[in-house]
């Protein structure tokens, strides 16, 4: 089993958040690592680009994120699927495709409040925006921080 962390923008304005596992094209070496049942958090950043090109095989067009987001970790998922292939561009940002997961509980944990957490557990300050937006955690860390942050 695996443990994870993937970073969202804010969702698109008047829609709720997406809980799958997005990959961008360059994290591709990582999708032969995901397994059913893996777990992760999903992380919303704060800041918004606002509005986003997204371009895919049906053409591009223009959407308005939420202006500001959680900033926090807002659930703890499971994968529930193999890869599904669907290349697109986010942002300019190219994506392969996603993992479907099935959330296991959605709860709001700020990151002061997850440093804070960490720190009383001696792990260095949490910073999810290391590898592009998807991070491989080692199990015991994982583990750590889903009880910590009791999820």
């Amino acid at each position: 089993m695996n443990y994870w962390l993937n970073v969202h923008h804010p969702p698109i304005k008047n829609q709720s958040q997406s809980c799958h596992i997005y990959l961008q094209r360059k994290n591709e070496h990582w999708k032969d690592e995901f397994k059913k049942g893996d777990l992760a958090f999903i992380y919303e950043t704060k800041t918004s680009p606002g509005r986003v090109k997204v371009k895919n095989a049906r053409g591009t067009r223009e959407v308005t994120l939420k202006e500001e987001g959680a900033g926090a970790i807002i659930a703890l998922v499971k994968v529930a699927s193999d890869f599904i292939s669907y290349p697109y561009e986010w942002n300019n940002i190219p994506f392969i495709g996603h993992f479907e997961t099935q959330i296991i509980k959605k709860k709001l944990v700020r990151r002061q409040e997850i440093n804070r957490a960490r720190s009383k557990k001696g792990f260095r300050a949490f910073n999810p925006r290391i590898n592009g937006g998807l991070r491989n955690y080692p199990p015991e860390e994982f583990k750590a921080m889903v009880k910590i942050l009791s999820f």
